[in-house]
């Protein structure tokens, strides 16, 4: 599955997807490398949300991701299904 259709409202409800955003912002906050905001993002789906996607990551790149995810102010975030029940 493409990212861009497993976070997609077909997939996820609005809600999610905001609180999804919000820990993109956190990340960004910590970091400003997009690249390593990028797979600290699919790390935290990994470790948090493994049945949308999971990742091994190179050790020091998982490292790092760790370091930034314990730095960020990290929203919750419920999974909840699309409305349209895809």
């Amino acid at each position: 599955m493409n990212l861009d259709i497993a976070f997609s409202d077909h997939r996820m409800a609005k809600e999610t997807l905001r609180e999804l955003g919000g820990v993109i912002a956190a990340i960004h906050a910590v970091s400003n490398d997009d690249e390593l905001c990028f797979w600290t993002f699919i790390w935290y789906i990994s470790t948090n949300h493994s049945s949308i996607l999971s990742v091994d990551l190179d050790p020091d790149l998982q490292d790092q991701c760790d370091a930034i995810l314990q730095q960020a102010q990290l929203p919750n975030v419920t999974m909840r299904p699309s409305p349209r029940g895809e």
